[in-house]
């Protein structure tokens, strides 16, 4: 499973209420699906931007992932790496991509056999779920962090991090 960090808690659960507020959603589309989404969130990539990169490659996430390739120069092989040192391992995009991660299935208040990993509420429940099941392993003090950052998310955006949404979503998003 991921390594339960801050930022990857607070990106899980910044990625679930953008998809909560209306974000487009699209599995098939490499840059609007499971972890296009994500990696919107930690990348600051536009979903077309995530899609091409990742058309280098063939496969969805998890092929895509599997090749990963630190010292490629592929933009892919960036978003990746971005991904990786959030926490995540390359396991995690595949079972995010698929919604089946057995810590977090196991973990769900959901029947998982009724989970479906291209249906827009399983995938915001699911990222809202992995998000809980990591802040569960932090130490303490770090838990405190998670909680003022999602408190305060503007202060630790980078000026180029905050989506484009009207000023109506951007109170639903917080």
């Amino acid at each position: 499973m991921a390594k339960p960090t801050s930022k990857l808690i607070n990106a899980l659960r910044q990625t679930a209420r953008r998809l909560r507020s209306g974000a487009a959603y699209q599995w098939g589309h490499l840059g609007s699906c499971n972890c296009g989404h994500l990696a919107q969130t930690l990348t600051n990539y536009s979903k077309g931007e995530i899609h091409t990169a990742a058309l280098a490659r063939h496969g969805d996430w998890g092929e895509v992932s599997e090749e990963y390739c630190p010292n490629s120069g592929k933009k892919i092989d960036e978003i990746i790496e971005t991904m990786l040192n959030a926490g995540l391992n390359i396991e995690d995009i595949e079972f995010l991509e698929n919604l089946s991660d057995p810590k977090v299935l196991s973990r769900m208040k959901v029947n998982t056999l009724g989970l479906r990993h291209n249906v827009k509420l399983d995938v915001i429940t699911y990222m809202e779920e992995w998000s809980n099941v990591l802040e569960s392993q932090l130490p303490l003090i770090s838990k405190s962090k998670v909680k003022n950052d999602e408190k305060h998310p503007a202060k630790k955006a980078l000026p180029g991090n905050i989506p484009q949404h009207t000023q109506a979503q951007r109170t639903l998003v917080q």
